[in-house]
């Protein structure tokens, strides 16, 4: 029977030695963790005072706009265009493309709004009479964007006098 109970007591005493160890390690975890979330504040978050005070303070320069010149105003041609091209090998490939126009007034704005239908029209023949692969090219869009320009202030030009837009603009160009 003492056998019995120096099982028992021997039981007991080996749960209390696993918790002990648990709670050591849960609280050298704890601080090891509080650790490092102290070195990632001190190395990222505080910035040293002498830092700021070099810091000197420039004046803004306010934007000097012109008359002539105005504000930039941007209106969407859309809904976009879309055209498809015959290549060698009898194989069909399509362009769709979103333009934007770049206008410094009002007026400017109502003509297009009001000439927007001839205007797509003639943006319409333009893009397809291009060559598939010179639109694969920098340089070929690029020549596009300024025929593109030049046919919108023609339209222009007949409407209000004056070319205007400043350029026509892709928001788009996807080739396929």
């Amino acid at each position: 029977m003492a056998d019995a109970d120096t099982e028992i007591t021997a039981n007991e005493e080996a749960p209390k030695k696993s918790k002990l160890k648990l709670i050591i390690i849960v609280v050298v975890a704890l601080l090891l963790l509080a650790g490092i979330g102290g070195a990632v504040w001190f190395f990222f978050l505080s910035s040293p005072k002498s830092e700021v005070d070099d810091v000197t303070e420039l004046p803004l320069e306010e934007q000097v706009v012109t008359p002539a010149a105005g504000v930039a105003i941007y209106l969407s041609l859309g809904p976009e265009f879309i055209t498809s091209y015959s290549t060698q090998g009898g194989r069909q490939r399509y362009l769709q493309t979103e333009l934007s126009v770049l206008a410094r007034d009002q007026e400017t704005l109502d003509s297009i709004s009001t000439q927007l239908p001839l205007i797509r029209n003639n943006l319409l023949d333009l893009l397809s009479q291009q060559n598939y692969d010179d639109l694969r090219t920098n340089e070929g869009r690029e020549a596009l964007a300024n025929k593109l320009t030049q046919a919108v202030q023609e339209v222009l030009l007949a409407s209000m006098g004056r070319p205007g837009i400043e350029r026509v603009l892709y928001r788009s160009f996807v080739l396929q």
